[in-house]
């Protein structure tokens, strides 16, 4: 019985584990993204400093869900 149950204990707390790094790097790049915004103050260039910005926070995001991705799979025990 207790190998079953534990199964419902395990896999929450991998699963948090997993996914507490990620969500705190996701935070990073959300709080960079809007610093940067924030700072952007010259009305010639803000639109250029918004899209810039943009297109490197999903760079960013891209990047780090391919490495959550690649974490996760090697990760054993959660395939």
């Amino acid at each position: 019985m207790w190998p079953f149950s534990s199964f419902f204990v395990s896999k929450p707390l991998q699963a948090l584990e997993e996914n507490l790094q990620f969500i705190t790097w996701l935070g990073i790049i959300y709080n960079s993204y809007w610093t940067r915004l924030v700072q952007a103050q010259d009305p010639a260039t803000f639109e250029q400093v918004v899209q810039d910005t943009t297109e490197d926070a999903i760079k960013q995001i891209k990047e780090l869900m391919d490495k959550h991705t690649e974490r996760s799979t090697n990760r054993p025990g959660l395939r």
